[in-house]
């Protein structure tokens, strides 16, 4: 499939379950790319410290529609834009959480384009305490939000896989119009400044290189890349992904697993 812009998600479609993917065929699909002058954008709920230390091998090759569309930047490292959640909203919004009746997986977690901050007290608490941890090799502890001096690009918190879309709903009714909540999957919640996603980030990129959204190709899995699938004019969802966007659109060749990204578009 020749095109020039090609965007994928990547827990649950690009990547395989083990954070993998089949570097011979990604190497095939960049230099086909290449002599068409086209794009790869990861277009992820992740920041761009955990794509890259994923795909190590091509940076520079890839551009980033990261943090659900908060950041965008070019493979040849130029931030196209960054939007930022403010601070007073940011502690509004963490008030907002803790008034819910609702016990999260891991501590609260204010990311910005270089690390992740988790009030001291919620550090080791929740079943999924390491998740962060992990995700964010030096978390920084506050003790409250004015202690970011960096802008905040998303919040982060957790619940339990089978609560998300409530939470998730309950969030933005309590928030309105001031930030924009989405699923990030597996439970996790992204809070993300108003009318950011991963399409509108798509968008700005797509300027930004002076092409017509007429060549975006997408694939995803999840209810966070339903805006991305549906500007696309040719959006595939994964057939491991959510039924909901299996019923919306044509479906991959193949699951996560098995290079379905990849094989859909060198096969084509």
């Amino acid at each position: 499939m020749i095109t020039k812009l090609i965007a994928t998600d990547l827990d649950g479609t690009f990547w395989n379950d083990e954070k993998g993917f089949n570097e011979e065929k990604f190497d095939q699909l960049l230099q086909r790319l290449d002599d068409n002058d086209g794009h790869f954008v990861v277009s992820t709920g992740n920041d761009r410290a955990t794509v890259d230390r994923v795909i190590t091998k091509f940076i520079g090759r890839f551009d980033y529609v990261v943090n659900n569309g908060a950041q965008i930047i070019t493979k040849d490292n130029q931030t196209v834009a960054l939007h930022q959640i403010g601070h007073d909203l940011s502690s509004q919004i963490y008030q907002m959480i803790l008034a819910m009746d609702v016990e999260l997986d891991h501590g609260v977690v204010f990311a910005t384009g270089h690390a992740g901050y988790m009030m001291a007290n919620e550090r080791g608490v929740g079943r999924l305490a390491h998740i962060m941890e992990e995700e964010f090799p030096e978390l920084q502890s506050i003790d409250a939000v004015t202690d970011i001096s960096e802008e905040i690009l998303k919040i982060i918190l957790r619940v339990p896989e089978n609560l998300s879309n409530a939470v998730i709903d309950r969030l933005q009714e309590t928030i309105g119009d001031l930030a924009h909540v989405t699923t990030s999957g597996y439970g996790a919640i992204d809070i993300v400044p108003a009318n950011t996603n991963k399409a509108a980030g798509l968008a700005t990129l797509a300027e930004y290189y002076a092409l017509p959204l007429s060549e975006l190709v997408a694939f995803g899995d999840g209810r966070n890349d339903l805006e991305m699938l549906r500007v696309a004019t040719v959006g595939y969802a994964m057939p491991n992904g959510d039924q909901m966007l299996l019923n919306m659109f044509e479906a991959a060749v193949a699951d996560n697993n098995h290079d379905g990204v990849l094989d859909t578009l060198l096969k084509s």
